[in-house]
Formats: C-alpha cells, structure tokens, sequence
C-alpha cells in the first residue's frame, strides 16, 4: 500500500529512471579516457536527444525533476537521481582532466559543480521547448549545447 502522494511520487519517477537507464546506455566513465573524451561525450549527447525522442515518458521524467516542490532530499528518488549524476560527471571530468582533453585550472569540485548546473540548466530549457514546433531545430540545439560545454571544459593555449 502506498502511503502518501511523495511515496507514489518516488515510485513512478523509479520506474521511468528504470525504463531510461534501461535505452540509455550510460558509459563507465573509463570510456572517456584516451583521445575518447569528446566522441565519448557526443556520443551521449546523441543518445540522450534519440531517447527523448522514442518516447514521451523520457520527457515526462525530465520535467518530474523540474516539478515546483519536487522534494530532491538525499533520501528521496530525485535527490538519490541527482547525487548518482553529481557523482558520475565528477567521474567523467577527473578522467578527461587525467587524460588533457579537460582543463584542471580549476579545483575538480568546483568545476563539477559548474558542469552539472549548466548540464541540469540546459536540460530543463530544451524539456520545456515546444518539441512539435522545434523537431526540426533539436540536433542543431543540443548540438550548440554540447559545443558549449566543450568550450567551458577544453583547455586554451597555455592552460591545460
């Protein structure tokens, strides 16, 4: 028996995470390592807007995290969703530090903290677009998303 509305809350957004982690293939940060760091990260790009575009379910999920009052708690299915995130493109950026293809002028802390704002920040924006008006202006968008956090994250001349 389901004892209040957050409890049916958490297991619907469980069960969409499921259904998505189960299409999305989402690679060990391992895989970013060796030259792979930005076909690695295309590759995601691509992946997660073919998702989104398989089924209204992905969409529906995104927006569950953007919901005003959505509890996102630590012990809650939104804050463990979240941390799981935090925690992996933390991951992701030590390996791409390790390997040059990401700058380490900053301390890793702060540029994950960095990364996932502007991550969630465009991922909230493109879910709240009219996709049946802008299907044809998806690839371009998260194309210019993704060139964007490259531009944040590769290293300029003399800063590695």
């Amino acid at each position: 028996m389901i004892a209040s509305k957050q409890e049916l809350f958490d297991l619907v957004l469980r069960d969409l995470i499921g259904d998505l982690v189960e299409t999305l293939v989402i690679p060990d940060p391992g895989e970013f390592s060796d030259g792979r760091f930005w076909p690695a990260t295309e590759r995601l790009f691509d992946e997660m807007m073919r998702a989104t575009e398989s089924g209204e379910s992905f969409v529906a999920l995104g927006r569950m995290f953007y919901l005003s009052g959505t509890p996102a708690e630590a012990n809650r299915a939104v804050g463990k969703a979240l941390s799981s995130v935090q925690d992996w493109v933390r991951d992701v950026l030590v390996v791409g530090r390790e390997s040059g293809a990401v700058r380490d002028d900053l301390p890793v802390s702060l540029q994950s903290r960095l990364v996932f704002a502007v991550l969630r920040a465009m991922d909230e924006w493109t879910l709240t677009i009219d996709r049946a008006r802008s299907a044809d202006n998806i690839p371009h968008l998260v194309g210019a998303q993704l060139a964007t956090v490259r531009r944040m994250l590769e290293p300029s001349p003399g800063i590695r």
